[in-house]
């Protein structure tokens, strides 16, 4: 599965058990990351006391567990990135198919999409003004700025808020 279908699975998952009122629980996680093929190792001591270690995967769960207008942007821009629409986006070179050293006009292979990395949400996680969330989503989703800028910004928007608490806290 690329990144994008794991993020879709868990969120459709996440919605369906949601809606069933069940739990959401580190059993509902270690599912969805088997049903993946997301290796969960255990953490622990040995035996049957080992619990999974699921940790490595919440940026996933951040991304997937999300609803509203928030998931919608997500989507859109999920949808843009499909389609080879966002500023920055880099692309796989296909190669070309020729006859006798030519290639014909209607047999052009378009450029391959590399999967989406997690990399540049993994700043959003803990941030939790939404307003701004979506403003920088926004910026994106315009393709104002790139994945990896919108990243930067919520890394520089993180930096503010531990400036500013450690400043008014620290003497």
């Amino acid at each position: 599965m690329t990144f994008l279908q794991k993020i879709r699975f868990f969120h459709n998952e996440w919605v369906k058990q949601q809606k069933e009122g069940r739990n959401v629980d580190e059993n509902f996680r270690v599912t969805l990351c088997e049903r993946c093929g997301l290796q969960v190792q255990k953490k622990g001591s040995h035996g049957a006391d080992q619990k999974p270690n699921i940790k490595p995967f919440d940026n996933f769960f951040q991304l997937a567990f999300r609803d509203g207008e928030i998931w919608e942007m997500q989507e859109h821009i999920f949808n843009l990135w499909e389609q080879g629409k966002l500023k920055g986006q880099k692309m796989l070179k296909a190669p070309s198919i020729s006859r006798g050293g030519k290639a014909k006009a209607d047999e052009a292979i378009k450029p391959l999409l590399i999967d989406m990395k997690i990399t540049s949400w993994r700043s959003m996680q803990g941030i939790r003004d939404t307003s701004l969330i979506n403003h920088i989503l926004a910026r994106v989703k315009a393709e104002n700025i790139s994945l990896e800028e919108m990243g930067a910004e919520f890394e520089r928007y993180i930096s503010i808020v531990f400036y500013h608490f450690h400043s008014t806290t620290c003497f």
